[in-house]
């Protein structure tokens, strides 16, 4: 909600007949609020036409050791990762290596629920899968699971939130990492092998991929909840690893403006 707070306040000021310096000066005071009051970190960045017309760090990377954040600084991006999944399931559609009208069943022949959830399904979240983080053995697993495989049993364990698919809307992570199963299946590749050759690389994206917490990242952010306290607590013990459901790690917001 703070995020989208700030990005609503800055979409805003954008659109005011404002020069590049005034819009400078009202973030940086928007900015400065939140920052005081310790309700935001990370980095902004604002461009028009390409080109960067406000780039900035704020808060701590590690409150720990008091590190600051900077624009070399790596953050998870969690489940705006899902978006690179369903990117790569349109390239494969486009090269007409799938449709997305098919089954899943046609890719993933093990697949428990027949051939009534559509690749369309999962990439909308109306299949009816759910959640594999509530499989009973997922505190147990959560830190073996280090590929898209990994996964596919607890998912393929759990029931359907709903039998006809389609039929209406729920979030669902086991979904996306079918869809992650299905891009393996088709390219003969990993997952983080086809982000890479497929599109981190192209979009000169070189900082940014799957890690998980074991990997020495140079520059990575660590991630904190706030209690009602006001203290902060590390949440390395609730992060998820990283799969075709999201976790990426991410540098330098500017690479997205390089072109493919």
């Amino acid at each position: 909600m703070r995020i989208f707070t700030v990005l609503v306040i800055l979409t805003i000021l954008f659109i005011l007949p404002l020069s590049a310096q005034e819009i400078e000066a009202q973030i940086d005071q928007v900015m400065g609020e939140f920052i005081q009051l310790d309700l935001f970190s990370g980095t902004v960045l604002v461009a028009k036409d390409g080109e960067i017309i406000y780039a900035k760090a704020f808060g701590e990377a590690d409150k720990d050791f008091h590190v600051k954040n900077t624009l070399e600084t790596k953050f998870n991006i969690g489940s705006i990762g899902k978006t690179f999944t369903g990117t790569s399931i349109m390239q494969l559609a486009q090269k007409g290596k799938l449709n997305v009208m098919d089954p899943v069943i046609k890719y993933l022949p093990d697949f428990p629920y027949g051939e009534k959830i559509l690749i369309h399904h999962l990439l909308t979240h109306t299949s009816g899968t759910f959640n594999y983080f509530a499989h009973p053995d997922f505190a147990e697993k959560m830190y073996s699971i280090r590929s898209v495989s990994d996964a596919l049993s607890l998912i393929y364990d759990q029931k359907l939130q709903f039998q006809a698919p389609g039929e209406k809307f729920l979030y669902s992570n086991s979904g996306i990492v079918i869809l992650g199963a299905i891009i393996e299946k088709i390219s003969g590749i990993s997952y983080t092998e086809y982000l890479q050759k497929n599109i981190l690389g192209p979009a000169k994206m070189h900082d940014t991929g799957i890690y998980y917490l074991e990997d020495v990242v140079e520059n990575r952010a660590v991630g904190y909840d706030k209690r009602i306290t006001g203290k902060f607590k590390r949440n390395l013990f609730s992060v998820p690893p990283a799969n075709a459901d999201g976790i990426l790690d991410l540098i330098n917001a500017d690479a997205f403006l390089d072109p493919f």
